[in-house]
């Protein structure tokens, strides 16, 4: 029988953590580099895992979520958490899933008129 210990969880947690910060940031080259390109690699992908650290704490988990609360800290400021309060409100509700919570975000941004909003592409989730 295997043991898995909880090293190697943690092991396993911060691989896939790192991967998908490093898949995020190439997205963000790739995708959005004039809002980038004043950021070295190292930069961006310091930026990316910050937010991402952030995004779990308010319960956004799943990557196309996560890739637009990145979006919507490009436009707003990665500290629009803690400036703006309806973001801050939003995030901390409680009442909402990590979807519903970006979903406000961008459809708010979008009716303040929040230039690059309208970028923020929302999929639908079937």
């Amino acid at each position: 029988m295997f043991r898995i210990r909880r090293a190697q969880i943690d092991w396993f947690d911060d691989k896939t953590r790192r991967d998908f910060v490093a898949k995020i940031s190439r997205w963000l080259a790739e995708a959005y580099p004039e809002c980038v390109a004043n950021l070295s690699t190292r930069q961006r992908d310091e930026w990316v895992a910050t937010c991402v650290a952030k995004a779990e704490r308010y319960g956004v988990v799943m990557e196309p979520e996560v890739a637009q609360l990145l979006l919507v800290f490009l436009i707003l400021g990665d500290d629009a958490d803690e400036r703006i309060g309806w973001v801050r409100d939003t995030l901390s509700n409680r009442d909402l899933i990590g979807v519903g919570k970006v979903r406000r975000l961008v459809e708010e941004a979008r009716a303040q008129a929040i230039p690059g909003a309208e970028s923020i592409v929302l999929e639908d989730s079937a």
